[in-house]
């Protein structure tokens, strides 16, 4: 078995209001009212930068959804859900600006050559709604209870390879390379 825990950079702040309003509206049925006060909440966000005291003009903000809201997380998950039908190959799993794709293969190069076919499907989703994956902070693992006899093949995201861990945090839980909890647990304490 294998898995990639994701990064997407800035991931709420590369949200685009039309992009997300469009998905509301034809894959949610979002209409009317309701449609109307999300396009005014997000709409009306503004900015602005102050460098040795000088204030510029305030900008709209056309893409963002706020951080720190109760509906950013909701929000984000809607805009990324059909991301779970672009990546045919693995299994996804979306929570909030979490996610994972993983994959079950008969040897590990199976595995790695289905992980990097769900890669390439999430690049071109990624391409056509605005997110980037951040190579960087994403990590691999290949998930086996004895030790691996043949090198491991690499996985590559936009053609920048993926750091091999063994051992990675989802939602606040430890899991590593064996499936065990010693290192959950010394975390914890």
């Amino acid at each position: 078995m294998g898995a990639v825990f994701i990064d997407f950079q800035k991931a709420f702040d590369y949200v685009l209001h039309s992009t997300l309003l469009h998905k509301l509206e034809h894959n949610f049925g979002i209409l009317e009212n309701l449609l109307a006060w999300l396009r005014d909440y997000l709409s009306e966000q503004e900015q602005y930068t102050v460098i040795n005291g000088i204030t510029s003009e305030n900008t709209k903000v056309a893409h963002g959804i706020p951080q720190g809201s109760v509906l950013g997380p909701t929000l984000f998950t809607l805009y990324t859900s059909n991301l779970l039908k672009a990546v045919n190959t693995a299994t996804t799993f979306l929570y909030a600006n979490d996610t994972i794709m993983h994959c079950v293969g008969e040897s590990v190069d199976q595995v790695t050559t289905t992980l990097n076919k769900a890669l390439e499907e999430l690049t071109l989703w990624c391409k056509h709604n605005s997110l980037v994956p951040h190579p960087k902070k994403c990590e691999g693992m290949i998930l086996k209870r004895n030790h691996f006899i043949s090198p491991l093949g690499s996985l590559k995201i936009n053609q920048h390879l993926i750091k091999r861990s063994s051992s990675s945090k989802l939602l606040s839980v430890t899991i590593d390379n064996k499936l065990t909890w010693p290192k959950h647990l010394s975390e914890l304490k």
